[in-house]
């Protein structure tokens, strides 16, 4: 996986503090992140904001966003 820096330091502080393993919290993070499945998109719940993301496949299979608040 790749992480900056400071990503890397938080994770190994996190760790180190909870005594548990990197690949704990990371299992633990993806599965707290809440996504609804639709029929032709992904609705994914902004952590941060509390808003809502719609993920579109775009033409050359790249996620596109479009933001909806």
């Amino acid at each position: 996986m790749n992480l900056t820096s400071s990503e890397a330091e938080k994770l190994e502080k996190y760790c180190s503090i909870t005594g548990r393993p990197a690949t704990d919290v990371i299992r633990e993070l993806i599965r707290s992140v809440p996504i609804e499945e639709g029929s032709n998109a992904l609705t994914v719940r902004c952590l941060k904001f509390g808003c809502s993301h719609h993920l579109f496949r775009g033409a050359a299979s790249t996620p596109a966003v479009r933001h909806r608040s």
